[in-house]
């Protein structure tokens, strides 16, 4: 989502028993940043991500070395561990080793997301194929469905607003790196609720390579792309996943089996990712469904990736690239919804999108 900005939530009205005394309010209050923070999370996970309060437990014991330590938050999902959160004060300094420390929970206990919070950050990891990965957010309790109308549509809308401008345009190469980081929340929030029916290797190995866009915090020129290592990391990531969902389409042809950056070129194998999924692309030029419109869309990516890294530059997105997204997200509208994107002929439905979500584009791309 993420959850909105911390507030405070009054003492009195804390949950699992946490609350203050009033005249401890005054002596104690300052003692317990943490707490603070923590009852933030779990009002949150009530009123914004609709957790009930039975998915909740506090201070759960996980093991941890020779021992076992509280985990602060855990939400259950059909009686099993399946996120924990851990919370630290409000501009804590910890964070590196706090997120190493909520992952050590979070394989402890087994759960498929482990999040640390101070108030500030919100840090999602999840764990897939052996990876504990970046992602956007935590799934909301509701998994929404065409069953909700309206509402959801709306919902869905919100996700997509800041790409429906660029719809049928050439993205300036100014403008790339902020397309990526909307892109990497929209592909992270369809995957939860649109592509139940695609592959998750596929799903997640897009994801990744969406990732490697992103530009480093406190990058200066906006156009310059840097190879860093996390962009590396997430190649490497979204690589395994690409295997993967090779072998699960039966794909015959040549597959890297490990990656050595000083021998092969990050641009070659880029390349090299590319020629294999557009091979399967190929194969399957005649079918129409989320997965095949999704892995064309992985093709196109892994191009203009190809192109990026030999300019060592973003580099303006090209039509063809916007076009096989937005055949993407009109093919979700057509099966959830019922409803279409206006093809590249309706001029006047194409300025109303614009205008639409030129506002919130505005706004998010400083």
């Amino acid at each position: 989502m993420p959850p909105r900005p911390f507030y405070e939530i009054d003492s009195k009205t804390y949950l699992f028993g946490k609350s203050l005394a009033p005249t401890e309010v005054a002596t104690r209050r300052n003692r317990m940043p943490e707490e603070q923070v923590r009852q933030w999370v779990l009002f949150e996970l009530l009123s914004t991500y609709g957790y009930h309060i039975n998915d909740i437990r506090i201070e759960v014991p996980s093991k941890m070395g020779r021992g076992y330590h509280p985990a602060d938050i855990v939400i259950y999902s059909d009686h099993q561990p399946y996120i924990v959160i851990e919370c630290k004060k409000i501009g804590s300094n910890e964070q590196d080793e706090a997120v190493k420390q909520v992952i050590t929970y979070a394989t402890g206990l087994k759960t498929q997301f482990a999040v640390y919070v101070d108030g500030q950050s919100w840090v999602v990891k999840r764990f897939l194929s052996g990876h504990w990965i970046d992602v956007n957010d935590v799934p909301p309790k509701t998994r929404l469905s065409s069953r909700n109308g309206f509402p959801v549509l709306l919902w869905f809308t919100s996700h997509i607003k800041p790409l429906l401008y660029w719809v049928y345009k050439t993205v300036p190469a100014k403008n790339a790196p902020k397309f990526f980081e909307h892109l990497d929340t929209f592909t992270f929030f369809i995957g939860f609720n649109y592509l139940r029916d695609v592959n998750q290797n596929l799903h997640f190995g897009i994801n990744s390579v969406v990732k490697i866009f992103h530009q480093p915090l406190g990058e200066k020129d906006q156009t310059a792309f840097i190879v860093d290592d996390y962009k590396k990391k997430n190649f490497l990531i979204a690589l395994s996943f690409f295997q993967k969902y090779l072998a699960d389409i039966g794909s015959s042809g040549y597959l890297i089996e490990s990656l050595d950056f000083d021998n092969r070129t990050f641009k070659d194998s880029v390349e090299c990712l590319f020629v294999e999924l557009n091979s399967s692309a190929l194969n399957l030029s005649n079918t129409l469904s989320k997965e095949v419109v999704f892995l064309r869309f992985a093709v196109a990516l892994l191009r203009h990736l190809g192109e990026v890294l030999k300019k060592s530059s973003y580099l303006s997105i090209e039509q063809s690239i916007t076009n096989d997204l937005y055949s993407l997200i009109n093919l979700i509208l057509i099966t959830e919804f019922g409803v279409e994107m206006p093809d590249n002929l309706d001029t006047d439905n194409i300025r109303e999108l614009e205008g639409f979500s030129s506002e919130v584009w505005a706004e998010r791309k400083n």
